[in-house]
């Protein structure tokens, strides 16, 4: 039947297109577009499915060991959203990532059920060998960057280069990926379930194999490799009888390490690559100069160091939450609360983290107890039922690894929930063809249409994204003119989504503020619509802190329009407070307000206690010398500004202030 092979190469496309899908025009360019083309295969495999159903006149549902545990870690994140502290992105997942929220998760449910019901061991077999085509062509790209020529780049600005990325892509690839630590552990899946059809592939083949692993040396993903370590040692554990036909591989491994060495600073040095790059070191005859003992260096944070704070606020947040959780996807929020004050103290200080780095605390932290044992329960049973596959088990291992170092995106959602179902197929006896017939005209146009709508409604969704983004960077330029009409489109198209509307809010409050003296009933209109829109997002999202630094924002701006604002500014960033009460840049801003208030002994309390959370913060020291100043207390000052230069660095401001003020 024609649902067949609808079926069929949809799978096919899902892992062909997924890993290398990307468009530059959205507001996050990679996991945003892999999540919504896997709604929209997923919409059409269902809906085929669902004729192949009607046609038979019954219910195609092939039984597995995994329903029970597929539907209790399914149950754990239902009733997490329902107690979820942000039900919005419990149901859609943080926006732009969307991956892992309710409606992603039963998204990959429903292709489980789907393959189980659906495919035959020839077309998994063809899904592997596509997945692996689609691996080589990431490998290739990526082994481009590496030589300083990314398609990316040649695609966006039309230039064969690296320079349209702002990260070091040369030094660590990323590729169609977006992220180096993503890249390398979706190839460890590429490369392990690669394994399995080995011995069968044709003479020069185990060229490609060396491909992918080249490429994942050039992400320098040390939890990627580690993951394919432990994937090759589970797969070896189970065919050490012909580890020798695998001996080509093992060779063209040993030379690959030796060309371009092993991502860690002990190994790398020794590389061939870098020994021929290595320019001569000249002899330096002058002395260094003597460091400062009394200097704060932070410095680039080790990924270590980052990871064990962010894990420690993970496990305060599950304590917090014990039995389901903050809410499914809802970390960048619920973290902010039971934040480490050392995170203060590290180089990514004022990043937003939406996960917790660790897959299996972001799920603790974010689904609880229940949710948790439900994840454990899960992955127990499948690595039961992969028992008989072992390069489908080596590859799950992998991913299990590389969770546990960082956290799942789209094609490692994919494989996690698909590689369990491809093993059943492989295994399980073949099923009968389901009886021929032809659903009638009514249920087919009911189907249609409602798939028709949900496409339509992922389209929508994309071109709301696609206005968006571009508001957002014209605001990021300070073209607010321009990007309220894409702001406003986006609001319109996509009225439910928070994100949309606070981006919208900040841009009116400020051309508010721009068309005050020259247009006073157009800045009245738009600073009201910017209290509206404010109003909605935070009645809506009142456990978002950002959404309370973006109404910050807001009433700031309006406070050159009318002083009374900055009182409702004061009380937004005060909320901000409440639910980050470790935020450094947080305290700041609550003490710039409390001193544009009037307040003043306040707010040289309040700088004083952004100091003692991160001693090394520049500004919060300026502004504190600056109050100090203001409140009479010269010395006072003085000390403050004299600290910057001493413990932070030299400081032309601060070099001045003091030369104004002897």
């Amino acid at each position: 039947m024609i649902l067949d092979k609808i079926i069929e190469w949809c799978f096919y496309l899902l892992f062909f297109l997924v890993p290398l899908w990307f468009y530059a025009g959205s507001s996050e360019l990679f996991e945003y577009n892999k999540m919504m083309l896997t709604y929209g295969l997923t919409i059409v495999i269902v809906a085929a499915w669902a004729l192949k159903c009607l046609a038979a006149k019954k219910l195609l549902w092939r039984k597995t060991f995994l329903d029970i545990p597929l539907f209790l870690y399914f149950g754990t994140h239902v009733l997490s959203t329902i107690f979820s502290i942000d039900p919005h992105v419990s149901v859609w997942g943080y926006y732009s990532r969307f991956h892992e929220g309710l409606l992603a998760t039963t998204s990959y449910l429903l292709l489980y059920f789907a393959a189980v019901s659906n495919l035959q061991r020839l077309q998994v077999l063809r899904i592997l060998l596509v997945s692996f085509i689609s691996g080589a062509i990431v490998s290739v790209y990526g082994a481009l960057e590496h030589f300083g020529a990314s398609p990316s780049c040649l695609i966006i600005t039309g230039r064969f280069d690296v320079d349209c990325w702002v990260q070091d892509v040369k030094n660590r690839v990323f590729a169609t990926l977006g992220q180096p630590n993503w890249m390398a552990a979706y190839l460890d899946i590429v490369l392990l379930t690669s394994l399995g059809f080995l011995q069968r592939a044709k003479k020069g083949s185990s060229f490609f194999w060396a491909l992918i692993f080249a490429a994942i040396l050039f992400t320098k993903s040390r939890s990627g490799l580690l993951g394919l370590g432990v994937g090759l040692a589970v797969f070896g554990l189970f065919e050490l009888k012909s580890l020798k036909n695998y001996w080509k591989i093992a060779v063209a491994g040993a030379v690959i390490v030796i060309l371009f060495g092993l991502p860690f600073a002990q190994t790398e040095k020794f590389s061939l690559e870098n020994l021929l790059t290595q320019k001569p070191s000249t002899v330096n005859s002058e002395p260094a100069p003597a460091v400062n003992p009394g200097y704060i260096d932070i410095g680039v944070s080790e990924s270590g160091d980052i990871r064990k704070v962010v894990w420690s606020g993970a496990l305060k947040v599950w304590q917090r939450y014990p039995i389901f959780g903050s809410g499914v996807e809802t970390f960048a929020y619920a973290y902010y609360l039971d934040r480490p004050a050392a995170h203060n103290l590290l180089s990514e200080w004022d990043f937003l983290y939406n996960k917790a780095h660790n897959e299996f605390l972001n799920i603790l932290a974010t689904t609880g107890t229940v949710g948790m044992l439900a994840y454990l329960g899960l992955i127990g049973t499948s690595i039961w039922l992969l028992r008989k596959n072992p390069s489908l088990l080596a590859a799950y291992v992998s991913i299990l690894v590389t969770n546990f170092w960082g956290f799942s995106v789209v094609i490692i959602g994919l494989f996690f929930f698909l590689l369990p179902a491809f093993s059943f197929i492989l295994t399980a006896p073949e099923t009968e063809p389901a009886p021929a017939g032809k659903p009638g005209w009514l249920p087919i146009g009911l189907i249609g249409l409602i798939s028709l709508i949900g496409l339509i409604g992922l389209v929508n969704m994309w071109q709301a994204d696609k206005a968006y983004a571009y508001g957002k960077n014209l605001d990021s330029i300070n073209r607010y003119v321009q990007g309220y009409d894409y702001l406003k489109k986006a609001v319109d198209q996509n009225p439910n989504e928070p994100v949309f509307r606070d981006e919208l809010s900040a841009n009116e409050a400020i051309l508010a503020a721009a068309s005050y003296s020259s247009a006073t009933d157009s800045a009245k209109q738009l600073a009201a619509a910017a209290i509206a829109d404010s109003n909605l997002v935070v009645s809506a999202e009142e456990n978002s802190m950002p959404f309370w630094k973006t109404r910050t924002r807001v009433f700031y701006s309006l406070g050159t329009i009318d002083p009374k604002y900055y009182f409702d500014a004061l009380a937004a960033i005060q909320k901000a407070q409440a639910l980050a009460p470790t935020d450094a840049k947080v305290h700041y801003n609550l003490g710039i307000l409390l001193g544009r208030t009037g307040q003043i002994s306040f707010a040289i309390k309040v700088f004083e206690e952004t100091i003692a959370l991160k001693p090394d913060y520049r500004d919060a020291y300026y502004a504190l010398a600056l109050y100090q100043e203001q409140s009479g207390d010269h010395a006072a000052a003085k000390k403050s500004m004299q600290t910057i230069i001493s413990k932070i660095g030299p400081d032309k401001e601060a070099i001045k202030w003091l030369d104004e003020h002897p």
